[in-house]
């Protein structure tokens, strides 16, 4: 069987961009771009959809937390950013739609995944791994 989350790396000037392909009818953008030192913010975007149905939410799920897994494992300096806002009162659903992807990845609790409310309308989730020393003494932890 063919796999159809074939991962493609592209240039992007501000950090590291991957796309990938759903059955050609869909294709996903994920965007690793730099805050400042080893600090990135995650996005994934849809960028073509046909209304096809027919994903398989699990192996979807497991290409996108193998994504930020082999991401923060290259330099466990690395830190994630993920924002999630509320302009279409969806924000809620997509922090529990990332924690279920997050527990299902993080068995071997290499990973801390910290959760901050900044506004009534974003949420900031900040994931990196449990020996980046330096992030945890700059955060207080």
């Amino acid at each position: 069987m063919e796999d159809i989350y074939k991962i493609i790396e592209f240039y992007n000037p501000k950090g590291f961009g991957y796309c990938f392909n759903i059955n050609n009818e869909r294709k996903y953008v994920f965007m690793f771009n730099r805050l400042e030192n080893n600090k990135y913010i995650f996005e994934i975007n849809r960028i073509q959809n046909t209304n096809i149905r027919l994903i398989d939410h699990k192996s979807m799920r497991n290409f996108i937390c193998k994504t930020v897994y082999n991401f923060i494992m290259v330099d466990v300096e690395r830190v994630v950013f993920i924002v999630y806002d509320n302009e279409d009162n969806l924000a809620k659903a997509r922090i529990r739609l990332f924690e279920i992807w997050f527990k299902c990845y993080n068995k071997r609790k290499e990973f801390k995944k910290i959760n901050i409310q900044t506004s009534t309308n974003e949420i900031i989730s900040m994931i990196f791994n449990i020996n980046n020393i330096k992030f945890i003494e700059e955060i207080g932890l």
